[in-house]
C-alpha cells in the first residue's frame, strides 16, 4: 500500500507537474522507482517461497561481496593520491564525466557495506559449521565492507548498521529462547564481536586518525544545543514546512523547490503522503520487525529455520 501510493505522488509530481531534480530526468526517476524499486520488491512478494530464503540469501550475500570488492578496488585507486595522508578523513564517490554528478553518491558506498557486514555477523552467528578457510574468508569480506562503510563516509548507513546488529541480536536471542535449535547463537560469534568492540575502543583511544563518518557525528552533537546549522537541518526544515502546506495528503516527494530530499525516511513519508499515508509506514515497520526480526540482513538466520533440511549439503563458504 505504502509503495503504491508513493507512486501515485511520483507519477503526479513528475508527470503531472514536472517535479524533477536538477542533473535528472523524469525517466530516470520514475525508472528508479517502479523499475529498480517497485517491481523487485513485488515479484519478490507475490512469488516468495520460504524454500527461496538459501538461494536469496546466497546471491545476495555473493552479490554484495562482489558489488563492495569493486567499489572498494574504484575507492583504493582513487585513494593512491592521499596515501600520505588519511584516506578515512574524506568522503569518496563514483562521479561521472562531470565532476558534479554523482554515479554512485557516499551513502550507496557506505550503504553496501553497512549491509555486507551484517550479512557476515549473521552467518558467523548462527551457521553451525564453519571452517577454518571459511571464517578466515569471512573475515576479509567484513573488512572490505567496514572499508566502504567508513570510506563512503556517511551517517546514515552506519546508524543502520548498529540498528540492524540490534535486530540480528533480537532475532537469535528470541530463537534461543523458544528453545529453536537451528537458530543457536554460536559461540565463536562472541570472540569476533568482541574483538570488534576491543579493536573500536583501542581506536578511539590511542589512534590520531580522523574518519569522515565519526568526525561529521561529532559536528552533528556538537551543533546541538548551539548555533551551529549542517545544510540538513535547513532541508529538514523545509521538509517539515512543505508537510505543514499540506499535512492530509502531502505536498511533494522532494523539497526545497524540487532540488532536495529530506534524507529523513519518516519526514519523506509524511513529506510526501500526509498523515494519512506517512502513517502506513509505522505499522509496515512493525510487521517486518515482528514477523521476520530482521528482514534480509538476517536472512542467514532465517535460513536455517526455515530450510534445515538443505544444509546438510553445505559448500565451504556457503
Amino acid at each position: 500500500m505504502l509503495f503504491g501510493l508513493f507512486g501515485i505522488r511520483l507519477l503526479y509530481d513528475v508527470v503531472g507537474l514536472d517535479i524533477v531534480p536538477p542533473l535528472a530526468s523524469a525517466n530516470y526517476i520514475l525508472l528508479y522507482f517502479f523499475g529498480l524499486t517497485l517491481l523487485p520488491a513485488l515479484s519478490i512478494a507475490l512469488a516468495f517461497d520460504a524454500e527461496d530464503m538459501e538461494v536469496l540469501h546466497k546471491w545476495l550475500f555473493w552479490t554484495l561481496v562482489l558489488t563492495n570488492l569493486a567499489l572498494f578496488y574504484y575507492v583504493a585507486i582513487e585513494a593512491q593520491d592521499l596515501a600520505t595522508d588519511n584516506a578515512l578523513a574524506y568522503r569518496f564517490q563514483v562521479t561521472g564525466q562531470d565532476d558534479a554528478t554523482s554515479v554512485l553518491n557516499p551513502i550507496t558506498i557506505s550503504l553496501m557495506g553497512a549491509v555486507l557486514l551484517l550479512f557476515v555477523i549473521g552467518r558467523f552467528a548462527v551457521f553451525s559449521r564453519m571452517s577454518l578457510l571459511s571464517q578466515a574468508v569471512h573475515i576479509g569480506i567484513f573488512g572490505v565492507g567496514l572499508a566502504n562503510m567508513l570510506l563512503g563516509g556517511s551517517r546514515g548507513p552506519v546508524v543502520a548498521f548498529v540498528f540492524g546488529l540490534v535486530f540480528v541480536a533480537i532475532s537469535v536471542l528470541r530463537g534461543n529462547s523458544r528453545g529453536n535449535l537451528q537458530l543457536r547463537i554460536r559461540p565463536r560469534i562472541w570472540v569476533y564481536l568482541g574483538l570488534m568492540v576491543a579493536g573500536g575502543v583501542a581506536f578511539a583511544l590511542y589512534s590520531d586518525l580522523t574518519i569522515a563518518a565519526f568526525d561529521r557525528f561529532r559536528t552533528m552533537f556538537d551543533g546541538s544545543g548551539s548555533r551551529i546549522i549542517e545544510e540538513r537541518d535547513y532541508i529538514a526544515a523545509a521538509a517539515w514546512g512543505d508537510f505543514k502546506k499540506s499535512p492530509i495528503i502531502g505536498y511533494s516527494y522532494i523539497t526545497m523547490n524540487g532540488t532536495a530530499l529530506a534524507h529523513n525516511v519518516f519526514l519523506e513519508s509524511f513529506m510526501a503522503l500526509g498523515i494519512l499515508g506517512g502513517a502506513c509506514i509505522l505499522p509496515v515497520l512493525s510487521s517486518c520487525c515482528a514477523e521476520y526480526g530482521m528482514a534480509l540482513p538476517a536472512s542467514s538466520a532465517l535460513m536455517a529455520i526455515r530450510s534445515p533440511s538443505r544444509h546438510r549439503h553445505r559448500s565451504r563458504f556457503r
